[in-house]
């Protein structure tokens, strides 16, 4: 598989660059009395969700209610006419976020009778630091280190994947394919000009993207973070680097202003999760965290991370309720000789939630994750993976290693994909349970793992009676999908060093295609069968002949 590792080590320029919100004008969220004479209707839907947003809710039987309207428009526009700047909006707390320049047009937006409040959620902003530096809340001590290679199918990411038993969820055919995941984050620098990310361009995967710092589509600003977070799930360099759902389709959005703490930010990340949702997002993933600010008025307090009490994590359970999926990093406070808060961050205290903590690559607790429980007593992080020393591509081009929450949670979050994939009639809660149950220590929970770090093959089997077995013990060989249409892929595990063919026959006996590998024993393989798109469609026999591996496979191509 040589032929499909690309170079990834690349010459970047790197712009500091500076943002509307570091502008000279005062934010506050505009509260609004009603929906009252909306243009919008929950009887015509279509007008404000996509076809695959509603297709979620009929999946799972969530009704379209008043909550999912949006803003009156007509309060919008006598907003406007104060001279005050919408930044975003909020159809699931009827609200907006508006910039002004002075006070007097916040004393004139309160007239309005469907104006209930107005909060501050933002002052002047401290000055643009070097957006190079790694924002506040997700700094993750990254150093980039030497990792000696590693010649198996996950290349340098194996330990990670293999601690969560993901390969075997890939080995299946569940990599995430037709799944809609969206990365909420602080920006997504050299994520398009990469090659390592390439393929998710020339296959159109990056859906959508959206700017709510700036209010416009460019997410290729502000930190290299998002860009590292996405590697983990997306990246797809056979023997150098594979994520954990290397097939799924992504909205990038950016939601978080590195330079400063204000709490107009998880206003940003509200619109964001209702922008993924509109667009019929499966899953969420943030590896953001809030606890304190800037500003100390607006910090939150240990006693609010009940669930309910912090905006944000209302936020991220009204996502979950419309049938998303809700991964959030536990935060990176939890080592009590550098932080006084040591508990896990909003919305990470939410209880549709699915909070990830971090351990080291053998499996022992990183102490620098966030703790639980909740306020309430609730067991947080749910589960953990591995965040110390972590896997992943900086914006430089580089492959190296990090520490943070910030990784375990797409980690996590990529083979919750995956899971999705191979079980689509099955709710988030219901894939939540599973994956708890099949943790290392689900029936002792504790503050500091939770529920412990999963087994998704175990998930899995955990959700379907009928579930594959064949890993159970060693992998071997297995061809998938079967049926095909474009592609037809071969995983092979070999139990020696081999040589071996893949020939294919039409079932006349003409051999239409053949192959010759070489694999190394304890190695993962994935070679993709050329020219499968060009067949017609029907019956063919696929026969893999070597010393360790001997497979005969009747596949239909559809």
């Amino acid at each position: 598989m040589a032929d499909r590792i690309r170079i990834i080590f690349l010459p970047v320029i790197f712009f500091i660059s500076f943002f509307s919100q570091a502008q000279t004008g005062t934010k506050f969220r505009v509260d609004f009395s009603d929906k009252n004479n909306s243009p919008f209707s929950v009887s015509q839907p279509d007008e404000f969700l996509s076809t695959r947003a509603i297709d979620r809710r009929t999946q799972f039987n969530i009704p379209v209610t008043e909550q999912d309207l949006p803003v009156n428009p007509s309060y919008l526009s006598s907003i406007k006419s104060t001279g005050a700047i919408i930044l975003t909006k909020s159809k699931w707390f009827n609200s907006c976020v508006v910039e002004v320049s002075d006070s007097n047009i916040i004393d004139s937006i309160l007239q309005f009778p469907f104006v209930i409040n107005t909060t501050k959620v933002a002052r002047i902003c401290k000055p643009v630091m070097d957006e190079k530096s790694e924002i506040n809340h997700a700094a993750e001590r990254i150093t980039i280190s030497p990792i000696s290679s590693d010649s198996s199918y996950y290349g340098l990411a194996f330990n990670q994947i293999n601690m969560i038993k993901g390969q075997y969820l890939h080995l299946l055919g569940y990599q995430g394919e037709g799944i809609l995941i969206a990365v909420l984050d602080a920006g997504f620098n050299n994520t398009n000009v990469l090659d390592a990310f390439a393929e998710l361009y020339a296959e159109n995967r990056i859906i959508a993207t959206r700017d709510f710092v700036d209010g416009d589509e460019d997410v290729y600003i502000g930190s290299n973070h998002g860009t590292s977070v996405l590697s983990t799930i997306a990246l797809n360099l056979p023997g150098t680097m594979v994520g954990t759902a290397p097939d799924a389709d992504f909205i990038l959005l950016r939601t978080e202003y590195g330079p400063s703490e204000l709490i107009i930010e998880e206003e940003n990340w509200i619109a964001g999760a209702e922008f993924a949702d509109s667009m019929g997002a499966d899953l969420l993933t943030t590896s953001l965290g809030y606890t304190t600010y800037d500003d100390s008025t607006m910090s939150h307090t240990i006693s609010e991370l009940d669930g309910n009490t912090i905006r944000i994590t209302r936020g991220a359970d009204v996502a979950a309720s419309k049938g998303m999926i809700v991964v959030n990093s536990a935060g990176n406070e939890g080592d009590s000789t550098n932080s006084t808060w040591i508990k896990i961050s909003a919305p990470a205290d939410g209880d549709s939630v699915f909070t990830i903590g971090a351990v080291r690559p053998n499996g022992d607790y990183a102490t620098f994750s966030g703790k639980g429980p909740s306020a309430d007593g609730r067991v947080k992080p749910n589960v953990v993976a591995q965040g110390q020393d972590a896997v992943l591509l900086f914006a430089s081009g580089v492959i190296g290693d990090a520490d943070g929450t910030s990784f375990s949670g797409p980690i996590i979050a990529g083979m919750i994909a995956c899971l999705r994939q191979a079980v689509p009639d099955k709710s988030n809660i219901e894939l939540y349970h599973a994956v708890e149950n099949c943790a290392s220590v689900h029936d002792n929970p504790n503050d500091s793992i939770g529920y412990g770090i999963p087994d998704f093959y175990c998930a899995l089997k955990y959700l379907t009676n009928d579930a594959p077995t064949a890993f159970d013990n060693a992998a071997t060989a297995i061809l998938f999908p079967n049926p095909f249409h474009d592609k037809l892929i071969l995983f092979i595990k070999p139990d020696a060093d081999d040589i071996f063919f893949v020939e294919m026959f039409d079932l006349a006996g003409r051999k239409i295609f053949e192959s010759l590998h070489e694999v190394k024993a304890g190695n993962y393989y994935r070679f993709e069968l050329e020219g499968m798109n060009t067949l017609a469609n029907g019956s063919y026999i696929v026969r893999l002949t070597g010393d360790s591996v001997n497979l005969v496979k009747k596949v239909v191509k559809m």
